[in-house]
């Protein structure tokens, strides 16, 4: 029988296991992205629009395909307990057959589809960027226990060497080629890496052996995940093609690093809560006081620490533009700045997402994502033949806009937490965005004339300013933020 001790001992270890995951995640995301980022400023000097635009196109039908096929196995094989190596080598065989199929397609049909996206440079770019579905075929599938068992990090080498493998080697190719190709290549040989990667990382060893019933058997756990990833493949991928097909590969070139540069680094503190409130979440949903006091938690940190951070990057665009990239890439200054603001809801709102699918109610999120695509692609083609590469991401943000009341009323229906515990620190968030992009503004007004230098006083400044609003508000008001970040770590311990 198990006793109070080995429940506490379990729950201790889980603890340690899960902070140490924590570091791993952060760092894992700090590293990728920080080299991503580096990397991406760099190749704004050595390439033009136009080679990011046939770039993002290769990349959006890639991706295209891969969401359309999703079947959530891997997923599933993470959710089931006691999976065997029968289902391990059924989902493999299954995987296997799906990417070659997808290999043989996509190397006949590259040429129909640059002819169609009008993009005659796009053959290639498809054949090169293609070998990602042989890496994806022939991965080993054992890697999933990395997951199950949270060995973050064996997770962490895996996600992060193939990713600055990918991100030197663009670097260099870009260098001396000049070209679309070079980053066609880097994205290859990153998924190559990541194909070693998953044999060097872990001992299973797949084997071939189609078992359709242990297929069928897991499928229905994904189903909701495959709604989910065509959902993101057309607000994202589908997106993409449209703006190419419609304004071409120059006009993508601008919308795609626009988008990138301002959206990045919102994405990733979505991810990193996708990757810590998920777990918590769930741990406590059954528990209504913890799961309201977490939720509520979660959003004022999320307007508090963001909002004002999205605010900054709206005004100080013009600035980072034209001394990191250089007066070829002006045009993505208005792209950026209707990204950080469709970043700015997004982050917000994800606690709202997380919450539905913690508490068992996938079917919320994927329906409020199918209305925000509707609305989406409805004013999509007028505002881009009216505005151009703007005209997407304008499309974007007021499909988002559209969607976020009846986001949150859901959210608060679901939660049970009160209207008022989320409109307070909202408020306080709205005020210090305010505050900040004056004093922006103001910095940048000061130093135009310091050149690159002035980047340095102009971001210190900002984040100065609204790291001492947090803490006259936190007094001011009884905020608590220092109490919310304990109950959020405190959220992560065993309920019983």
């Amino acid at each position: 029988m198990r006793t109070t001790t080995n429940r506490c001992d379990d729950a201790g270890s889980l603890r340690g296991r899960i902070s140490r995951g924590l570091v791993w995640v952060t760092a894992a995301t700090a590293v990728t992205r920080g080299a991503a980022l580096v990397s991406a400023v760099l190749l704004a000097h050595w390439l033009t629009p136009t080679d990011f635009g046939n770039f993002a196109m290769a990349a959006a039908v890639h991706g295209a395909l891969i969401a359309v096929v999703e079947t959530g196995l891997q997923s599933a094989l993470v959710q089931r307990p006691g999976a065997t190596h029968e289902f391990l080598d059924a989902v493999w065989t299954f995987e296997l057959t799906k990417n070659l199929l997808l290999f043989v397609l996509v190397w006949l049909l590259a040429p129909a589809l640059a002819h169609l996206l009008r993009s005659p440079d796009l053959t290639d770019l498809l054949r090169i960027t293609n070998v990602g579905f042989i890496c994806y075929a022939l991965r080993n599938i054992g890697t999933v226990y990395l997951r199950k068992e949270l060995d973050f990090y064996r997770q962490f080498l895996l996600e992060s060497v193939p990713v600055l493998i990918s991100t030197a080697a663009a670097l260099v190719l870009a260098y001396f080629w000049r070209t679309a190709l070079a980053l066609a290549v880097s994205f290859a040989l990153g998924t190559l890496a990541t194909l070693a990667a998953s044999y060097v990382l872990h001992p299973y060893r797949p084997q071939f052996h189609m078992n359709l019933r242990r297929v069928a058997e897991l499928l229905r756990f994904g189903r909701w995940v495959f709604l989910n990833s065509v959902v993101v493949m057309v607000r994202s991928h589908g997106l993409a093609l449209l703006v190419g097909r419609l304004l071409g590969a120059e006009a993508l070139g601008i919308y795609n690093r626009g988008l990138y540069f301002s959206k990045q680094p919102f994405e990733e503190v979505t991810k990193l809560f996708w990757k810590i409130g998920f777990p918590t979440f769930a741990l406590v949903h059954q528990q209504p006081e913890r799961f309201r006091r977490f939720f509520s938690d979660s959003v004022a940190l999320m307007a508090l620490l963001v909002v004002p951070a999205a605010a900054a990057l709206l005004v100080l665009s013009p600035a980072l533009v034209a001394e990191l990239l250089g007066e070829r890439w002006l045009p993505i200054i208005p792209v950026m700045q209707a990204g950080s603001a469709i970043a700015c809801l997004s982050v917000i709102l994800a606690p709202c997402f997380v919450a539905f699918q913690a508490s068992g109610r996938p079917h919320l999120g994927s329906l409020i994502a199918v209305l925000d695509l509707v609305l989406m692609l409805s004013i999509l083609v007028p505002l881009s033949r009216r505005y151009g590469s703007l005209g997407a991401p304008l499309a974007l943000l007021l499909a988002v806009a559209a969607i976020a009341p009846f986001t949150v009323a859901r959210a608060v229906r679901l939660t049970g937490v009160r209207l008022a515990d989320l409109l307070q620190p909202l408020a306080v968030a709205t005020f210090n965005s305010g505050v900040v992009a004056g004093v922006a503004y103001a910095t940048d007004s000061l130093t135009w004339h310091w050149g690159p230098l002035r980047l340095v006083p102009m971001i210190a400044t900002c984040a100065v300013v609204h790291l001492a609003m947090l803490v006259c508000w936190d007094r001011l008001l009884g905020l608590g933020i220092v109490a919310m970040l304990l109950r959020l770590a405190g959220s992560l311990r065993d309920p019983e």
